[in-house]
């Protein structure tokens, strides 16, 4: 019996209230094994005996077909409404970017060189996105530290956008004159429901290279992919 009661002790609180129910009822003077044993079984033939009466069977059965009757009719009314059903979006990997470009006006002192990227959205919905970092280095030049969510929008499915920084300035640009210049662009991108907070993180870093002559009359650009990502924020 002990071993018992410890078994049902480590099943939880329940299992404690039962244990310590039998404890209590065995500490009854004149209790034992073979009474509390009759005692349920008289209980057990007395509800049977009163499940086998026919008035109860009745009522059970009246029960019985009144409730399914009642679900069938409920059922059948309810076949009859029009069901709206929406699939879930799924916005994994559902932003692309889609290339950046230069923009160069020589004769501008105000405008200089400016780099657009481009963004896709290519998911099964429209998406509300926030750009969160967007960093510009171009050789020995940085553009001002950006401010997040300071670039952010709405895309239809399948409609694109381009973000843009400011410009370096034109006197930025005549110290990169005759030369090859290396700089890097990153930037990170929180996107989902226009609706809900944001599931997905799109990040990129850029390799880019400008080649300017000696008077900086033509410029020449490439740019290569760093690294890429798209992570799930808080399982999205």
């Amino acid at each position: 019996m002990e071993s018992f009661i410890k078994r049902l002790r480590s099943l939880g609180w329940a299992g404690a209230f039962v244990a310590g129910l039998i404890q209590t009822v065995f500490a009854i003077p004149g209790v034992t094994v073979s009474a509390v044993i009759g005692v349920i079984a008289g209980v057990v033939a007395a509800v049977q005996n009163l499940f086998l009466t026919p008035p109860v069977q009745v009522a059970i059965a009246v029960f019985l077909a009144v409730l399914w009757t009642w679900i069938g009719v409920a059922v059948l009314r309810d076949r009859k409404r029009p069901r709206l059903t929406l699939p879930a979006p799924d916005y994994r990997y559902g932003l692309i970017f889609e290339g950046i470009h230069p923009i160069y006006v020589r004769n501008d002192p105000h405008m200089g060189l400016q780099f657009v990227i481009a963004l896709r959205n290519f998911s099964s919905g429209p998406i509300r996105y926030s750009i969160e970092e967007y960093d510009v280095r171009l050789g020995t030049r940085a553009l001002p530290l950006y401010r997040r969510g300071e670039i952010g929008s709405f895309l239809q499915r399948g409609a694109g956008k381009t973000a843009t920084r400011p410009p370096f300035s034109a006197e930025d640009v005549r110290a990169f004159y005759g030369q090859r210049t290396d700089g890097t662009i990153q930037f990170k991108v929180v996107y989902g429901s226009p609706g809900d907070p944001p599931v997905r993180r799109f990040a990129m870093l850029l390799s880019i290279t400008i080649v300017l002559n000696d008077d900086g009359s033509s410029l020449g650009f490439s740019h290569g992919i760093t690294e890429e990502s798209d992570d799930p924020i808080n399982g999205g």
